[in-house]
């Protein structure tokens, strides 16, 4: 670079040409300085000069920029700081409050009323967020002195909670809770007494659980009073409750049970349950009895008892756990089916003989005259019948015989239903009892009485007399 070019520039700067000064101001301000003389063609020393005008425009607008921003940082700072900004103030009142302040006149006022704007913008927000924060503490101490308040129960009303308040001393000495919103304290309060509420449902809750455990606990101690019974063989699935009730009475755990509040099942109720829970184990202990007896293979007669089907059965391991009442029932059932089968075989008995004394009826009637009596004697008869198949059929002699006397019997009986009886009548026979069919039935001795159908005899006795009268005729 030129050194005179240079000298021309410094000179510029130290005479302070402004941006907006003309060639002619500035050579007035110049031509006494010898420096102006370094650069001697004109159009090198316009150039010169116009140059250092567009930087000095481009300085003195980065001046005045920084300037301005700099009036509009004090600005700010002291809208921030003054304790007269307040949300609530309006452009207007502020240039009436601070017209004759630097700080509010370095500032031109379209600007001024942009940073007044905003700042107010922050200001409010700033505002807001203390009023949070404030209500956040009061609402938290207003809590805490509620709670700090012993007499202020979930019963409390707000009319009474505000004159313990009144009687507080860190209520009385906080400001700020006196200038609290009153919904705020409202609901401040209307929380708290809910809190106490669900305190005092939850120690509900909690009381009744721990009831219902103690009374659980008296039920389970009961049961257990069962489980000892029914292991000693006293409680099983036939049990009833008067006949273990004066040992059950006399146990505390029963006492227990019965001297608690009726909310639950009783003592009678847990009884009947365990009874039913046996009775519902019968036809998976039915199986292991039957696998038992198909094991050792053994089998129930009429003449066995249950104490010996008992022993048998506690002689396997499988019967630990069998209850006695249940063993019981399957005996019986067992039992019962043996003296089924021995009425069914004496029934078949009896219906075989039966037919074998209607046979032998049969061929008694072809001989026996039922209007001739004296003709009538079981060795005349014997000899005529003694070739027939129903006679060989019976046994016994003693059979035969009573067969004879049976049909002489039902012959009388006939003889005495269908004639008219005088004094010295040959169907009278007052020393001799007649006996018919249905009287006594043609059965032995063992046979049981009670199995006996009277009413097939009778039809059976009547078949014969009709066959015989046909006969006759």
């Amino acid at each position: 670079m030129d050194s005179g070019e240079e000298l021309l520039r410094i000179l510029l700067r130290e005479k302070n040409v402004s941006s907006n000064s003309s060639w002619e101001n500035a050579i007035k301000c110049m031509e006494s300085d010898s420096r102006f003389e370094s650069v001697r063609s004109l159009p090198n020393r316009k150039f010169i000069f116009n140059e250092y005008k567009q930087q000095k425009s481009r300085e003195e607008k980065e001046e005045q920029r920084l300037k301005s921003k700099i009036a509009k940082e004090q600005l700010e700072h002291f809208l921030n700081n003054d304790p007269r900004v307040v949300s609530s103030l309006r452009y207007r009142q502020a240039c009436d409050e601070f017209a004759n302040l630097d700080v509010w006149k370095a500032v031109p006022d379209d600007e001024r009323r942009d940073v007044f704007e905003d700042i107010m913008l922050e200001i409010k927000k700033r505002e807001e967020e203390r009023h949070k924060e404030l209500r956040k503490r009061n609402r938290e101490v207003f809590r805490d002195i509620l709670d700090s308040i012993t007499d202020i129960t979930a019963q409390t009303t707000w009319l009474k909670a505000q004159q313990y308040l009144a009687q507080n001393e860190v209520f009385k000495k906080d400001p700020h809770l006196h200038a609290m919103d009153k919904l705020d304290a409202l609901e401040v309060f209307i929380e708290y007494i809910e809190q106490l509420e669900e305190e005092e449902k939850q120690e509900r809750r909690r009381e009744r659980k721990e009831k219902a455990k103690q009374e659980r606990e008296i039920r389970f101690a009961f049961i257990r009073l069962l489980d000892e019974l029914h292991a000693a063989g006293h409680l099983t699935s036939i049990s009833k409750w008067q006949n273990l009730y004066q040992t059950i009475s006399s146990d505390p755990r029963y006492l227990a049970l019965i001297s608690q509040p009726l909310s639950g099942s009783t003592a009678l109720d847990l009884f009947k349950f365990y009874v039913e829970d046996l009775k519902a184990r019968y036809e998976d202990e039915k199986q292991i009895i039957n696998e038992i007896l198909k094991a050792r293979d053994f089998n129930i007669t009429l003449e066995t008892t249950f104490v010996d089907f008992a022993t048998f059965i506690s002689e396997d391991e499988r019967s630990a756990n069998l209850d006695g009442g249940n063993l019981k029932m399957i005996f019986e059932r067992l039992a019962e089916k043996e003296r089924e089968k021995e009425r069914s075989r004496l029934r078949q008995m009896l219906r075989e003989k039966r037919k074998l004394e209607q046979a032998l009826f049969c061929a008694l009637s072809k001989h026996i005259d039922i209007e001739d009596e004296t003709s009538v004697e079981w060795d005349t008869i014997r000899p005529l019948i003694c070739d027939e198949p129903a006679f060989n059929a019976i046994e016994t002699e003693d059979e035969r015989i009573e067969i004879f006397k049976n049909y002489l019997n039902s012959m009388h009986d006939t003889c005495l239903h269908h004639h008219k009886k005088p004094k010295n009548s040959k169907c009278s026979h007052s020393s001799h009892t007649p006996t018919s069919l249905t009287d006594s039935p043609p059965v032995s001795s063992c046979m049981d009485p009670n199995s006996i159908d009277l009413g097939e005899l009778e039809r059976k006795r009547r078949q014969i007399i009709e066959e015989l009268r046909s006969s006759k005729r």
